[in-house]
């Protein structure tokens, strides 16, 4: 009796583990996914858009918004749909932009990718600092 008691309780933790194993690494995969479209020409595109609507010279040397990074970390999945994370203007991590990178169709993002920006990019846009 103790031994099949024993025997079940293996089975159930081997289980337990295969399932969650399994959990982890679609995780895992959806993350890499994830990545890879946010860092894809595509995306890239939408988001030199998005920052020229912000600064009409974005990206250029009388643009105020000169460069940008995405933050890898940032990159999550929202539950309403779409990609979310923060874009980091200028090397400084102060100057943030928020997006949340959605399909509008198969074949194309939606062009509205900022969702917000940080105060201190909102004041050197505007001129005030």
């Amino acid at each position: 009796m103790k031994r099949n008691l024993i025997v079940v309780t293996g089975i159930i933790i081997l289980i337990i583990l295969f399932i969650g194993g399994k959990m982890y690494m679609n995780s895992k995969k959806l993350d890499e996914e994830m990545i890879e479209i946010v860092y894809s020409d595509e995306a890239k595109k939408v988001f030199e858009d998005g920052l020229k609507d912000l600064d009409q010279n974005a990206l250029t040397d009388e643009g105020i918004i000169k460069t940008y990074e995405i933050d890898k970390e940032s990159v999550r999945r929202n539950p309403m749909g779409g990609i979310n994370g923060s874009i980091y203007v200028n090397r400084d991590k102060s100057l943030e932009i928020l997006f949340n990178l959605d399909k509008k169709n198969e074949n194309e993002f939606k062009k509205n990718v900022v969702s917000g920006y940080s105060n201190n990019l909102k004041l050197l846009l505007k001129g005030e600092k």
